[in-house]
């Protein structure tokens, strides 16, 4: 099933598996490959593919419009249809991180600073951005025509800030980290 946004932590685990694991063996890795992740070489590359794979994304690639499952649709479709998806994911996650990976020594410690503390906690924001965005701001932002790129702008920053805070807030009460946050600090 789909429902209660399962789709996403079906899409996203994946994600969270290979980060862990790359994270596991990245000296290795590094060691083989000659740092694979820092070569300008390799984010060229990688910008490059997933440009290209961009050209054929559209909205059955999104997966709030089809969802993660095989159940009740033509299941090869589908299928090719998440394959798609996970490696525009992966191929853009490469290059966002590697891009990063170029700025961050260029960044002040104060920008540094925020980011890492955004990383803390994210695993809050994200749970609790995911709840907001999908029964509390469909409602206020119902009236609204079209897609406003500086309201969308204004919604993530606010959202972003309001659940960190919710967050915090969650993990100040000792039964409720543990039972959101499995007691993370």
């Amino acid at each position: 099933p789909d429902s209660h946004n399962l789709s996403l932590y079906k899409f996203m685990y994946l994600y969270f598996l290979i980060g862990y694991f790359y994270h596991k063996y990245s000296a290795k890795i590094n060691k083989k490959y000659n740092n694979p992740i820092y070569s300008l070489k390799f984010l060229v590359i990688t910008a490059v593919i997933y440009i290209f794979l961009l050209y054929f994304f559209n909205n059955n690639s999104y997966i709030y419009t089809t969802g993660y499952t095989l159940s009740g649709k033509n299941a090869m479709l589908q299928f090719c249809i998440d394959i798609y998806r996970f490696i525009i994911g992966l191929v853009g996650s490469m290059f966002i991180i590697m891009l990063l990976l170029k700025v961050y020594p260029l960044l002040s410690s104060t920008i540094i600073n925020i980011f890492s503390m955004l990383g803390i906690h994210s695993l809050g924001i994200y749970m609790i951005s995911g709840l907001i965005f999908q029964y509390v701001l469909p409602k206020l932002t119902s009236e609204i025509a079209g897609v406003n790129y500086l309201l969308v702008a204004l919604e993530s920053v606010a959202m972003l800030v309001i659940s960190l805070l919710i967050s915090l807030c969650i993990k100040k009460v000792p039964v409720a980290n543990l039972l959101f946050f499995g007691g993370r600090k």
